[in-house]
């Protein structure tokens, strides 16, 4: 059976770029190959998803929830995957990966699904920076493979702006579902061992409350609303066996049964429901430790207001990675300092050859006592950074972020002491809203007043 024409544009538009990066993938080797498998495994299980979507109308919210649940899957074996592999070589290429790989999302989003491509492929640049950046005067090949990476983002929203401009196209090839061979890849074959999606899950158990005999049921029922019927047509006698309520029995004749009967407001409260069993959070150690003599990594800190990292030469960077309620202090000068997924954590630092980053934090704290040439705020909600006299000039790239705030030295203000850091310095907000205009020649931008 052909394919629909929505999915031979697929096709033509992904097929090429996939097999190049796959190829790039294979000769990287190592956990970037098992990444292209599994890559691979999404692009197709979406191609069936596409195909499908052309052969029908389009379902219930909860049945296209069903008919994508395979893409989900993957995508989140992927993100799990590299959370998995935070310390190896090519964690930033995996990260690139894992970033935009959730631009199939578009199929999801109504009216204009192509700028939703575009904003994973923003994500995803942040990573594909680095490697350029790391491999600029290096092997050659990661540079291919981050740039391969990022046309192949762009070759998807190129597709998704073309041929589903408004939304998904449902019902474009009426009755022309998949055959059973849909799955198999219309790419490459996944070259890290990922086959096709997941099998579906077993059916669900029968209710417990179920009857085991349904005759038994059915005739204990019957019985019940004939016996009902019965009473029923007794006509007046059916009040025959009522009770007199005597005047000892009534509230407003007896007191005494008045005040026993009061209900207080504890009474009528609603009981709490006790919560679901959920499988507990795994806590993980926290850890501080120099990694082959390069990188710090601390780690899953929780109310640890003395950590300190001895930095003894400029070229070891510092990872934090899901610290809470913590104070960590870097002493000596670090190439680079990157926070990823902390909250409620302050870090203190002597000065940076590079630059400070944080990614998926909330509610941070950020102090320079010397030097920093750069500071990178990308998703981040929550971020208040206390620049010295040395740093003050740093160059601050933000993205995807709120509630920034830069505080200044004063001319005549010193570091004496964290605690008078407010006394000293001029606060600044980083602008959040940004207004877009077209002259005629060019698209200006600038902050935007209302912010």
């Amino acid at each position: 059976m052909d394919a629909p024409p929505d999915v031979k544009a697929y096709d033509s538009a992904m097929s090429d770029v996939i097999e190049q990066w796959s190829g790039l993938s294979d000769q990287l080797g190592g956990d970037v190959k098992i990444m292209a498998g599994k890559v691979n495994g999404v692009f197709n299980s979406l191609r069936t998803f596409l195909w499908t979507a052309a052969s029908q109308p389009e379902p219930s919210a909860d049945d296209v929830q069903k008919m994508v649940s395979p893409v989900v899957d993957l995508l989140t074996d992927i993100t799990s995957f590299k959370d998995s592999k935070r310390n190896v070589p090519q964690f930033n290429h995996l990260c690139a990966v894992a970033e935009g790989i959730q631009a199939v999302g578009w199929v999801l989003v109504k009216k204009t699904p192509a700028p939703f491509v575009k904003e994973m492929l923003d994500s995803s640049m942040f990573f594909i920076n680095r490697i350029l950046k790391e491999f600029k005067d290096g092997d050659q090949k990661n540079v291919e493979w981050a740039r391969q990476w990022k046309t192949i983002l762009e070759t998807m929203q190129t597709f998704v702006r073309q041929t589903h401009t408004t939304g998904l196209v449902w019902n474009s090839a009426p009755g022309c579902s998949p055959p059973a061979s849909a799955n198999a890849p219309a790419t490459t074959e996944g070259r890290g061992g990922s086959g096709g999606p997941p099998p579906p899950p077993p059916p669900p158990p029968p209710s417990l409350l179920a009857d085991a005999n349904p005759h038994a049921a059915a005739d204990s029922t019957k019985a019940s609303r004939d016996a009902l019927f019965a009473e029923l047509n007794k006509g007046e006698a059916v009040t025959a066996g009522l009770r007199k309520v005597t005047a000892d029995m009534q509230t407003h004749k007896n007191p005494a049964l008045r005040e026993s009967s009061r209900v207080t407001a504890e009474a009528v409260s609603h009981p709490a429901k006790s919560p679901a069993a959920a499988s507990p959070a795994v806590r993980r150690d926290p850890l501080i430790e120099l990694k082959d003599g390069k990188q710090w990594n601390v780690e899953y800190l929780i109310g640890n207001r003395n950590a300190v990292v001895n930095v003894t030469d400029k070229k070891q960077t510092v990872y934090i990675f899901k610290c809470e309620d913590s104070v960590i202090v870097i002493k000596g000068k670090a190439n680079s300092i990157t926070l990823d997924s902390c909250r409620k954590t302050s870090v203190v630092f002597d000065a940076l050859v590079a630059q400070c980053e944080t990614i998926n934090c909330q509610r941070i704290e950020l102090q320079s006592l010397g030097e920093m040439p750069t500071l990178s705020i990308q998703k981040t909600d929550g971020c208040q950074v206390y620049l010295s006299e040395a740093s003050k000039n740093a160059e601050v790239v933000t993205s995807k972020s709120s509630e920034m705030n830069l505080l200044i030295p004063k001319a005549d203000g010193e570091f004496v002491d964290i605690a008078l850091i407010v006394d000293v310095q001029v606060e600044y907000p980083v602008p959040e809203q940004f207004k877009t205009t077209f002259d005629g020649a060019k698209l200006v931008t600038c902050v935007s007043d209302i912010a």
